[in-house]
C-alpha cells in the first residue's frame, strides 16, 4: 500500500513507485478515512482522463444533503448520466416497492440501486477505456450481483479506478485480495494535496495504451 506510514508522500522516488506500479498494473485503488478527499481526488483524476480522450464507465455514488445535512446516497452512472438511490435515511425519499436492505441508520434501495449499477458496469466492461466505481463499501456490497460484476472486471485486467472503504479487508476479504492486484493508496490529510498534484500523470500512467486518443 503506497503513503500509509510513509510520511507525506513528498519524495520524488515514492512517486515513481506509485506511477511506475499504476503504469504497469493500469490501476489504482484509493481507500482512507471519511472526509480525505478521496471522492474529490477521483473526480478530478476522471476528468483528466476525458482531457486525454479515454472513455470512461462505472458509476460515482455521491451523497445527497439537506440544510447540511447527509439524507441519502446515489448512484450515477459516469457514461450516461442515469441516477438512482443506493441508500435513504429519510425511507420518504423512497419509490414504494422493490428490495431494501438496512445498514445502519440508511436503508439500501436495493432493486433501483442495481438497476444503475448493472447498466453502468455491464456498459463500462463492453465499451470503456477505464473503468470507475466510487465506491465499495458495505451499501454497496449489499446490493446482489455488485460483487460478481466487480469480480468479473477484476479478473478481466480491463483499466480500473476505485474508490474502496478502508475496512473491506475485514468485510471482505476475497475481494480485497483482488484489489491487490492493482495499486492501493491510502489517502489523508497529510498526503491528499501531494497526490492531487500528481493526478496529471497517474492519468497519463493509466492512459498510456489503454486509450485509443492518448
Amino acid at each position: 500500500m503506497f503513503s500509509r506510514g510513509a510520511g507525506t508522500m513528498q519524495s520524488r522516488e515514492l512517486h515513481e513507485q506509485l506511477l511506475g506500479c499504476v503504469k504497469s498494473r493500469k490501476s489504482l485503488h484509493v481507500t482512507g478515512p471519511p472526509g480525505s478527499g478521496k471522492s474529490t481526488f477521483i473526480s478530478r483524476l476522471a476528468e483528466a482522463l476525458r482531457v486525454k480522450g479515454c472513455r470512461l464507465g462505472g458509476f460515482m455514488a455521491p451523497e445527497v444533503r439537506r440544510s447540511g445535512r447527509r439524507v441519502a446516497f446515489k448512484i450515477v452512472d459516469i457514461a450516461s448520466g442515469e441516477e438512482g438511490y443506493l441508500a435513504v435515511a429519510d425511507e420518504s425519499l423512497a419509490a414504494p416497492g422493490g428490495r431494501r436492505a438496512r445498514h445502519g441508520r440508511y436503508l439500501v434501495l436495493v432493486d433501483e440501486a442495481w438497476r444503475v449499477m448493472s447498466y453502468a458496469l455491464r456498459n463500462a466492461f463492453e465499451y470503456a477505456d477505464i473503468i470507475i466505481v466510487d465506491e465499495i463499501g458495505p451499501m454497496e456490497l449489499a446490493v446482489p450481483g455488485f460483487r460478481e460484476a466487480l469480480t468479473e472486471i477484476l479478473d478481466s485486467g480491463k483499466p480500473l479506478v476505485t474508490v474502496f472503504h478502508r475496512r473491506l479487508r475485514t468485510l471482505d476479504p476475497r475481494l480485497y485480495k483482488l484489489l491487490e492486484r492493482g495499486c492501493i493508496v491510502w489517502l489523508d490529510e497529510r498526503n491528499r494535496g501531494p497526490l492531487i498534484r500528481l493526478v496529471g500523470e497517474i492519468a497519463s500512467a493509466l492512459s498510456n495504451e489503454a486509450c485509443g486518443d492518448s
